[in-house]
């Protein structure tokens, strides 16, 4: 009985090390440039600029939508003042209109709509193709493209944006030669994903994401105990590029329960990124027992190829 105990304070004191790191988890830390590479552990992205050009790494800071924080900026070395541009960006999920959330398209044509009542100056903005799905390492993002101005200089703006761990990954690039720019977007294929990365200790404090609120009170549960207290559960939809490429294993959630038992976040901790989407849509839809402020506990979701085909 002692040994339990002693097992379940030590798994207490994990969960409330946790609960304190909460925000530096759901924070986007800045990526690197390793060579002509740029590198997001805390996103799982890596991506090798097009030749010619070269790029920074830049802190996450507010954008031109509300809510997107720009990573990256590259443009060509021998040309760095000129008109052409790459920019990577990223949205946190959760931040985003419901309709736009799993829906990279949507995204793209609100952000269309956006820019073009922000850029209300006499320049006009024509879609030259609405979005059309295709396939970055694996994930299902959409693309769509744009003409700039109404007389010289005319730009050409090729978009591609899809979900990827939570949160929603942009690439935009401009250049005066449509070619060009359609080249340029055509490097969305040398994007490369991964799990995200544990956060590792620093002395700078990280660009957030998610708003600071006011402190609550909050309380950690083991798993076994948090899963005994739910109420609605919905199980995750086996993604069909996991099933073609035959993987499966565990996500691992770390997930806050609000007072009234619904899910106020989902933060994936370890997991394949073509199944960490689907466990964070699933989880945020379960709903457990109200109770006297908020509970934080680890939600490990199973994916297996046995049983997704023995139910198909």
């Amino acid at each position: 009985m002692r040994r339990l105990a002693i097992a379940a304070t030590l798994f207490a004191l994990v969960l409330f090390a946790r609960a304190q790191l909460h925000v530096r988890r759901i924070a986007v830390q800045p990526g690197v440039m390793q060579g002509n590479t740029y590198v997001n552990a805390s996103l799982g992205i890596s991506y090798p600029l097009p030749e010619g050009w070269t790029g920074v790494a830049t802190p996450p800071a507010t954008g031109a939508a509300a809510h997107e924080f720009e990573l990256l900026r590259a443009f060509p070395a021998a040309a760095p003042e000129g008109p052409r541009m790459l920019k990577l960006s990223v949205v946190a999920q959760k931040d985003l209109p419901d309709d736009q959330q799993r829906d990279p398209a949507r995204f793209l044509v609100a952000g269309d709509a956006a820019r073009r009542g922000v850029r209300n100056d006499g320049v006009e903005r024509v879609q030259l193709r609405a979005p059309f799905g295709v396939d970055v390492d694996g994930h299902p993002f959409q693309r769509a493209e744009w003409k700039l101005g109404n007389g010289a200089p005319i730009l050409y703006e090729t978009q591609v944006a899809g979900v990827l761990n939570g949160h929603m990954l942009l690439l935009s690039v401009l250049s005066p030669v449509p070619a060009e720019a359609g080249e340029l977007a055509d490097s969305a294929d040398d994007l490369k994903f991964s799990p995200p990365a544990e956060p590792a200790e620093e002395t700078v404090p990280p660009a957030v994401i998610h708003k600071n609120e006011a402190p609550v009170k909050r309380v950690s549960v083991p798993e076994n105990v948090m899963r005994a207290h739910l109420r609605a559960k919905v199980d995750p939809a086996y993604p069909s590029e996991a099933l073609d490429r035959g993987v499966e294993g565990d996500v691992t959630l770390d997930v806050v329960v609000a007072a009234d038992g619904s899910v106020a976040d989902v933060t994936v901790l370890s997991g394949h990124p073509l199944l960490n989407d689907a466990a964070l849509v699933a989880v945020r839809q379960w709903k457990f027992d109200a109770a006297d402020g908020e509970r934080e506990t680890l939600i490990r979701i199973t994916f297996s190829l046995s049983s997704a085909r023995q139910s198909s």
